[in-house]
């Protein structure tokens, strides 16, 4: 599957009017993945991204985790992103998680339906075949601060519940926090982090 990202790479030949480059970096005290945290402890992060202006993408993310014998976690990926109506917008694409140390790295293929109030995302492990589903519901009646409730399900495991409380400190820093569930080995925890991310 490694040629999957390969052909990704390529499609930023498909002729463009013009190619962005965008990075960000992060600090979070626990970085939260599905509802199962990286490490308890904090974490930071940073990543790139090279967009077209006809919607294909490229990017890498990195961030320290802690679980096994893994330090960090490095992901690679790319895809296409489209409307479907004048607000609805869509996104597919593949995602490559990969580890420091001796945990495996495995791929997604990855679907995203969304609009200015909710969020539907799908994604398949290559390999095993398993899946994982995610509902984001924007809560707008919430003033000052942006508030999505976010409902996970990984199919052949468990589910979880968490809100992302974000405010926009300028156009470049923003302020974030997950509070809800902490989902490990089948355990459920009630568990916070609280972090920033800048863009540049």
């Amino acid at each position: 599957m490694k040629n999957t990202l390969a052909g990704l790479l390529l499609l930023t030949a498909i002729p463009s009017q013009a190619v962005e480059v965008s990075g960000n970096i992060g600090y979070t005290s626990d970085y939260k993945w599905r509802g199962m945290s990286q490490g308890n402890q904090p974490a930071t992060s940073f990543g790139v991204d090279v967009t077209t202006d006809n919607g294909y993408y490229i990017g890498a993310w990195s961030s320290d985790v802690s679980f096994d014998d893994a330090t960090r976690e490095t992901d690679y990926y790319g895809g296409y992103s489209f409307n479907i109506t004048e607000k609805v917008a869509a996104d597919v694409g593949y995602i490559r998680y990969t580890y420091d140390g001796a945990v495996d790295s495995f791929e997604e293929m990855y679907l995203t339906v969304n609009n200015s109030w909710l969020s539907l995302e799908y994604y398949r492990d290559l390999d095993t075949e398993n899946e994982y589903g995610q509902i984001g519901l924007a809560l707008k009646f919430i003033p000052v601060v942006d508030v999505t409730f976010i409902n996970g399900y990984t199919f052949y495991d468990s589910s979880f519940r968490m809100l992302n409380i974000s405010y926009p400190v300028t156009t470049d820093l923003s302020i974030h926090s997950l509070i809800g569930q902490d989902v490990f080995e089948g355990d459920s925890l009630t568990q916070a982090s609280i972090g920033f991310t800048y863009l540049f």
